[in-house]
């Protein structure tokens, strides 16, 4: 079954679709990807981070989609169940504070990977967004991580839209 996503490919002077797809190969050549892990889950509350310490973002706990069974509810992070080159999008909301910085990190198995890092600021939510293509074994886990330095604790929020960690694999 073919579905439509958010994804877009830029081909020919324009932007269009990716074609999605629950399993087997890519299609090859004509902007259709086959995703056989589909996951996707959002946050169901705030999450209390200290000033200056990487704390776990374990709050990303409803799941929205688990394709493939790879989410391990006892350590609140994904499991990958086969090996591949992994597309990982994952965002976080801050509390609006001014001053420091708020970074959001992606972790495979207990090491940073990626981040990203935005300036505190007052009135409105801070909000991470990484967007990171990796490749990943079979039996490595993913995992979310936050630090802050405003000075204070602040929390890593729901947000007025939920923001939400997706994975995809893809070939």
């Amino acid at each position: 079954m073919i579905r439509t996503s958010k994804l877009k490919l830029y081909k020919d002077g324009a932007w269009t679709p990716v074609g999605l797809s629950g399993g087997g190969t890519g299609g090859g050549g004509g902007g259709t990807t086959t995703f056989d892990t589909n996951f996707s889950i959002k946050m169901s509350g705030v999450k209390a981070v200290a000033s200056g310490a990487y704390t776990k973002i374990d709050k990303y706990d409803t799941i929205i989609i688990d394709g493939n069974t790879e989410w391990d509810a006892a350590n609140l992070r994904w499991v990958c169940k086969t090996t591949g080159t992994y597309i990982i999008n994952a965002t976080l909301a801050w509390t609006a504070a001014a001053g420091g910085y708020r970074n959001l990190y992606i972790y495979i198995d207990g090491a940073s990977v990626q981040g990203n890092s935005v300036a505190g600021v007052t009135g409105v939510s801070n909000n991470n967004i990484i967007l990171y293509k990796k490749e990943i074994t079979a039996g490595q886990y993913v995992e979310l991580y936050g630090l802050q330095n405003s000075g204070g604790s602040l929390n890593a929020i729901v947000g007025t839209t939920p923001f939400e960690w997706q994975i995809w694999r893809y070939k």
